[in-house]
């Protein structure tokens, strides 16, 4: 990523009409706290939500990103273990009725956001800090996905059934066509009331392509699935060679 791009996807805010500020205290359980997240994380996910396209049905949502900590104790990782950096889930009854009970019915929680506040705190260069947690975010985001369709169309059709679509677009894929030589279109799918339909997306393999694509090796393991790959590669080069 340039860096302006990062520049602009990193300026603060206090608007994040997609990210909720709900006044709920930090909570703690069992060696572990969580609270709302603050401007930064708010923000850098908004711009993330304004600015890639991948996310733009989020344009359509409200979600809650929490922080968490564990204490001393509770954080001592066994050998071998990582830190777990975040997760991404459907927003449960329970906090849906948390929204709903600090910010009206409209700001009902769609998606739960979560950031390990001590991944967070182990990243001790700033920069990097800030350019691995856009990347975070943007990772977590794309976890909340809308359910996606797709229909063969005749090329003669394709630019009026495009447009008919409107911001449901995503994709023409013209290497992916029929026996009758139709394109596939890609699309989001809608319910009867024109709403997006909220789907958990797995990642494509490790990592989601958008993210690596923007951010590089940001996570050391898919830094590790990388040189990997170029490692099957290359012997499978040295194979066919030597064959």
């Amino acid at each position: 990523m340039d860096d302006a791009t990062f520049k602009k996807l990193t300026v603060l805010s206090n608007v994040t009409k997609n990210i909720l500020i709900v006044d709920i205290p930090e909570m703690g359980d069992e060696g572990s706290t969580i609270a709302i997240a603050d401007q930064k994380i708010r923000s850098f996910a908004q711009n993330l939500i304004d600015g890639v396209g991948e996310h733009r049905h989020l344009q359509a949502a409200s979600i809650l990103f929490f922080c968490g900590h564990k204490d001393s104790e509770a954080k001592k990782l066994k050998k071998g273990q990582r830190i777990k950096a975040g997760s991404a889930a459907k927003a449960d009854t329970h906090t849906r009725f948390l929204s709903q009970l600090f910010r009206g019915k409209k700001y009902i929680a769609d998606w739960i956001v979560t950031i390990s506040g001590d991944w967070l705190d182990a990243i001790k260069d700033a920069d990097d800090r800030d350019r691995r947690l856009l990347a975070l975010i943007d990772h977590k985001l794309l976890h909340c996905g809308a359910k996606i369709t797709g229909e063969f169309v005749p090329d003669h059709l394709l630019k009026s059934f495009v447009e008919d679509l409107g911001k449901q677009f995503i994709e023409t894929c013209e290497d992916i066509r029929n026996e009758d030589d139709e394109p596939l279109v890609r699309y989001y799918d809608v319910d009867a009331a024109g709403n997006y339909q909220p789907t958990l997306r797995k990642h494509d393999v490790e990592e989601f392509e958008g993210v690596a694509e923007r951010h590089g090796t940001w996570d050391r393991q898919l830094g590790r699935l990388v040189d990997s790959l170029k490692k099957s590669e290359k012997t499978l080069f040295d194979q066919k060679a030597a064959g």
